[in-house]
């Protein structure tokens, strides 16, 4: 199943188009797409962090359930958390030419990994140098879809 906007979507069952108003058609075929989108940039952040975890020695990653929880946890954190930070420290990130947030990026990994058991990083650096390739990984990803 898929939550979006309030409509509950089951994936496995689309309406039949001959049962269904034009209109309505139209709405499930939207909301089924973004669903699937959903999904396959939720798996390819999964990804990501398992080709960071590989590359980067002093990453530890358990399996992939914990990756796709890593990648999980580190959206909801970048998205309701960061903004704040960033707001916070906005002073510091203009003195310092917007390398601060750098440091904010590595700070909520390292947040993720206190959340997430099985996801573990050795260091600040670690941390800082996974966020980087993380990054890259990403915008490489992004590049394909």
């Amino acid at each position: 199943m898929c939550f979006v906007k309030g409509v509950i979507v089951c994936l496995a069952e689309r309406p039949p188009e001959a049962d269904s108003p034009p209109m309505w058609s139209f709405l499930a075929d939207v909301v089924y797409y973004r669903c699937m989108k959903t999904i396959l940039h939720l798996l390819l952040h999964t990804l990501a962090v398992l080709i960071a975890a590989y590359v980067i020695p002093g990453v530890t990653v358990e399996g992939w359930w914990t990756a796709l929880v890593v990648a999980v946890v580190l959206g909801i954190l970048n998205t309701f958390l960061k903004p704040i930070l960033l707001f916070l420290t906005f002073p510091v990130t203009v003195l310092t030419l917007g390398l601060f947030a750098l440091v904010v990026n590595t700070a909520l990994i390292l947040l993720a990994t206190w959340i997430v058991p099985g996801f573990a990083i050795a260091s600040f650096l670690t941390a800082f140098i996974f966020g980087i390739v993380l990054f890259f990984i990403n915008a490489f990803f992004g590049m394909l879809l």
